[in-house]
């Protein structure tokens, strides 16, 4: 009968970092001898769910950018119908 291994959550945070950070995952997996499946699992399992205070505000600006390219597009985009069909548009 095969053992189950127990990781902590700590652990299975230490390894997603060190994805993130741009080891592969199965360099990660080599060098800690655990399987690679394990590492996508835990991934998907958003052990690292929590987002820093840093990801938040790079998504907010990201957002606000977004949001402003987005009102010029629809700017430019009138512009070119009231072109294109007339004032009347």
């Amino acid at each position: 009968m095969k053992v189950r291994k127990f990781y902590s959550n700590e652990f299975k945070q230490e390894i997603l970092d060190k994805v993130k950070s741009g080891i592969k995952a199965t360099d990660v997996a080599s060098a800690y001898a655990i399987r690679v499946e394990l590492i996508y699992k835990w991934a998907s399992n958003k052990i690292d769910s929590n987002p820093s205070s840093i990801e938040i505000g790079k998504l907010l600006r990201e957002n606000r950018t977004l949001k402003e390219l987005l009102g010029e597009l629809l700017i430019e985009n009138n512009r070119f119908k009231k072109n294109l069909y007339g004032k009347h548009y």
